[in-house]
């Protein structure tokens, strides 16, 4: 259990690195001096989003994932259990 949560951790870490240089580098990319910290300022409630939006879905697919596991072990239990 602790392998998966330091590689959910990694992946997110990940994800949050490629979002912010895809996303919030954009003002920071061209010296435009006051315009680049509007461009920032602006750009900076789409990348808040995405990432809510990102952890959101990896959230609910891994309750969906943990939910499936254990249904399947229930059935298979279920089925082999002779008592």
């Amino acid at each position: 259990m602790v392998s998966s949560c330091a590689v959910s951790v990694d992946l997110c870490s990940e994800l949050s690195e490629v979002l912010w240089n895809m996303v919030m580098g954009l003002p920071f990319r061209n010296n435009y001096g006051y315009w680049s910290s509007i461009g920032a300022f602006v750009i900076f409630a789409p990348f808040a989003a995405l990432t809510v939006v990102i952890l959101l879905i990896m959230e609910g697919l891994s309750a969906f994932l943990h939910t499936l596991r254990l249904h399947w072990s229930v059935s298979v239990m279920c089925f082999l259990y002779h008592g």
